[in-house]
């Protein structure tokens, strides 16, 4: 509860007891005048503010002269003291909210951080697997240059088997052309020689 509204409910509740009291007490009071030899009773009850009015209005106007101020100080005071504790409040929330702030700030670094360090592995782990897969490639395609060359190389050699296998059957062709052209002239000589 702030300080001002207690110095109002306070002035309120002084303020009314205040008019309770003179409500309960002023119509046992009287107001008695000395005439030099006795005291008559000049009026009673609320009659005597009427009658005593060269009394009552000054003692009223020096009590509020007095309460007046003597309220606005308090009043002003309570204000001030309001006000500073609003003030520490908001210094309060602030501080805290700067805290938080903080926090989630050096959280997200953080999480900045390790996402940053996430995806540097996952580079380096995809970099890795590149060039692993790159090396495998140029092995398997310097495998395959060399099943090739060893693929022409046994072409050109079975070529050359052909060729000489060629040569081979001319040759054994030839020899048996030749054979057999001998086989031919025996077999005439020896039929002429038989027919003499």
């Amino acid at each position: 509860m702030s300080f001002r509204l207690f110095i109002i409910l306070l002035t309120l509740g002084a303020l009314g007891f205040c008019g309770y009291w003179l409500y309960m007490n002023i119509p046992l009071f009287g107001l008695a005048t000395w005439n030099g030899e006795k005291w008559d009773l000049a009026a009673t009850g609320w009659s005597i503010f009427k009658a005593g009015w060269v009394f009552a209005v000054p003692g009223i106007g020096l009590t509020l002269a007095v309460m007046l101020p003597l309220q606005w100080l308090l009043f002003q005071s309570a204000a001030d003291t309001d006000h500073t504790n609003e003030i520490e409040k908001l210094k309060r929330d602030c501080k805290q909210q700067i805290e938080t702030m903080q926090l989630r700030l050096n959280t997200a670094e953080t999480q900045a951080r390790n996402a940053m360090k996430a995806a540097e592995n996952e580079y380096k782990q995809r970099n890795e697997q590149a060039e692993n897969l790159a090396a495998q490639a140029r092995n398997e395609l310097q495998k395959a240059q060399n099943m090739q060359q060893q693929a022409v190389n046994y072409a050109n050699q079975c070529e050359l088997n052909v060729q000489e296998a060629a040569q081979i059957a001319r040759r054994a062709e030839k020899k048996k052309n030749t054979a057999r052209g001998m086989a031919e002239r025996r077999k005439r000589k020896l039929a002429r020689s038989e027919s003499v």
